[in-house]
């Protein structure tokens, strides 16, 4: 396969973010968007194949090159997208959001978002809004097949790579059926269901070049296109991953291995392929927040400000974060590796320290708890009456005032003691009792 850069390829990433983004966004009548992240996969799988078959048939592939090169291209601008969202987080998120914030940030942290995610919220629920880094499930799947990748072609025969990949692709896709109509989220979220997809990519990249196939390849070119232009607008089937799944990731399969000549299209769809990363990344905290100031829906031209300022931000993130670290802003390995680690860490804690900076010191639970009156000892339990009121229920050693009653009787005694001050009160209480001699509350319920 050839290793040059392909303005196509390019494309196919801005398609696919911008499938994604309108998704998010509510935009109609993308109504299945989402399926943007399944190109992503397909193009990851077939061009980090490439790079890694091309460096093991010039005998010059390196483990710790291969994963220093995936870090200095894909964490710094993680880094900074998950430091601004913690940053914003108190402000918009609840109590209860702030701590699985801080769980979201471990998994993207440590590329297991996807398992944390599959715990936390069905991505097509409700629930799924108010997280901040629900997208980067995605990403965490693409990095568990960039760690098992290079280990298989490495340990493989180089004449067992088509036939290991196709078996592993046919597991993958079986094991995705089944699971899918038994647990959707597990489907959706897992590397296990969604390894086929990659590996159509990577099944691309090993292909023997043919003239005849490519020539055959050709003519599907154009509905390939239209393919992944309609079928995120009208998905086939109601089960994702599935049908639709399956369709779009043969699509970008045929692209990938036809390469479409450069026109006006295709180039400015490549433009947006270029900020295809940072928009992604950035595009989903600031809509989650977005929505959490309308506490809902909010209204068309709030989420399209919300869009246009993703770009802005994906713009500025692409220019002075990706590009230069991508450049070798930092040329020494150990300091990139010390300052990732360092980032990781404090980015790990920032969580927890946004929530004990932001945490209220109001004790709700107190503030909360069952008005007794004078204390518990005063509810008094049924039986025999009390000899004399308890010690406790009574405020001086001669009170003036009785207060006799039910729990409604109870919630009044604290105010009516500050009230008599000194000249005291006693509590003669019992939860659902009427201050009534002789009488009994009941209720009549319909048979």
């Amino acid at each position: 396969m050839p290793s040059a850069f392909r303005t196509d390829i390019q494309a196919l990433r801005g398609l696919a973010v911008l499938l994604v983004v309108l998704y998010h966004a509510g935009v109609e009548p993308f109504a299945a968007g989402y399926l943007g992240v399944d190109i992503f996969f397909v193009v990851s799988g077939f061009l980090i194949t490439s790079l890694i078959r091309t460096q093991l048939e010039q005998s010059r592939f390196s483990f710790g090159e291969f994963y220093y090169r995936r870090a200095k291209r894909l964490l710094p601008a993680a880094y900074v997208v998950i430091a601004l969202t913690t940053i914003a987080a108190p402000f918009f998120l609840s109590d209860v959001g702030l701590r699985e914030f801080h769980t979201q940030v471990i998994g993207a942290l440590t590329f297991t978002g996807n398992i944390v995610f599959w715990f936390q919220s069905d991505y097509f629920g409700g629930a799924a809004e108010t997280k901040p880094l629900l997208h980067f499930w995605s990403l965490a799947v693409e990095e568990q097949y960039y760690l098992l990748l290079p280990a298989f072609l490495t340990l493989t025969p180089r004449r067992w790579w088509l036939l290991g990949v196709s078996l592993l692709l046919v597991a993958s896709l079986t094991l995705c059926l089944y699971v899918a109509s038994r647990d959707p989220s597990a489907a959706f979220y897992l590397l296990p269901t969604r390894f086929w997809e990659m590996a159509i990519g990577s099944l691309g990249a090993l292909l023997p070049a043919s003239p005849r196939v490519a020539a055959k390849l050709s003519l599907l070119r154009l509905p390939a296109l239209l393919l992944l232009l309609v079928i995120p607008i009208a998905p086939v089937g109601s089960q994702h991953p599935g049908a639709d799944a399956a369709l779009v990731c043969l699509a970008t399969l045929i692209l990938l291995l036809v390469p479409s000549r450069s026109n006006l299209a295709v180039r400015g769809m490549a433009r947006i392929g270029d900020i295809s990363y940072s928009l992604y990344l950035i595009h989903w905290p600031v809509l989650v927040y977005v929505r959490a100031v309308w506490l809902g829906d909010p209204p068309a031209f709030a989420i399209y400000a919300a869009v246009s300022f993703s770009i802005v931000v994906s713009l500025a993130l692409h220019r002075f974060v990706e590009e230069p670290f991508r450049n070798g802003i930092v040329t020494s390995r150990g300091r990139m590796a010390s300052g990732l680690l360092a980032a990781s860490v404090f980015l790990g804690f920032s969580p927890a320290v946004a929530i004990a900076a932001t945490q209220s010191k109001v004790d709700f639970g107190q503030i909360r708890r069952i008005n007794y009156g004078l204390g518990r000892a005063c509810d008094l339990t049924p039986g025999s009456p009390p000899q004399a009121i308890p010690e406790a229920c009574q405020t001086a050693d001669r009170p003036e005032m009785l207060v006799w009653g039910d729990s409604f009787a109870m919630a009044l005694v604290p105010g009516l003691a500050k009230t008599v001050g000194e000249a005291g009160l006693a509590q003669l209480t019992m939860s659902g009792c009427l201050p009534a001699v002789g009488v009994a509350a009941f209720s009549r319920r319909a048979a």
